[in-house]
């Protein structure tokens, strides 16, 4: 009971009980955001199938099937993907999203954006190697 209690006023992912029924590998990503309903969010982390949110949204509510736009600043573009999807979890500094099934646009931009992850790894992995 102290535990959840404590956890609730951390930012860090506390365990509220749910099972992980990801079906995909999360991504952290610093370079990346959601925009919903004119507000940007900034994203923890995402896979193909959905995104981890941080930021208090007063408006936003479980189970709300939302449209958005995901932002990803890549080494040299950046790529916006049109997408919608359901609110799957929400706590007091963040909340999660479950994207709808992926159209073929989207797909092509999701392959472009982990085109551009992986080059970003592979970039700082060999600065790091050569400094």
């Amino acid at each position: 009971m102290i535990k959840n209690l404590i956890n609730r006023f951390t930012e860090d992912t506390a365990d509220y009980g749910f099972n992980d029924l990801r079906e995909y590998t999360r991504i952290p990503e610093e370079f990346a955001s959601i925009i919903i309903g004119g507000n940007e969010y900034q994203i923890i982390d995402w896979s193909k199938g959905g995104a981890h949110i941080k930021g208090i949204a007063n408006t936003i509510h479980l189970d709300d099937h939302l449209p958005f736009t995901l932002k990803f600043n890549l080494p040299h573009e950046t790529v916006m993907i049109q997408h919608s999807g359901f609110v799957v979890r929400k706590q007091p500094n963040s909340f999660a999203l479950a994207f709808d099934l992926h159209t073929e646009q989207s797909k092509r931009n999701f392959a472009k954006v982990m085109d551009g992850v992986l080059s970003r790894g592979f970039a700082d992995s060999s600065l790091a190697t050569y400094e």
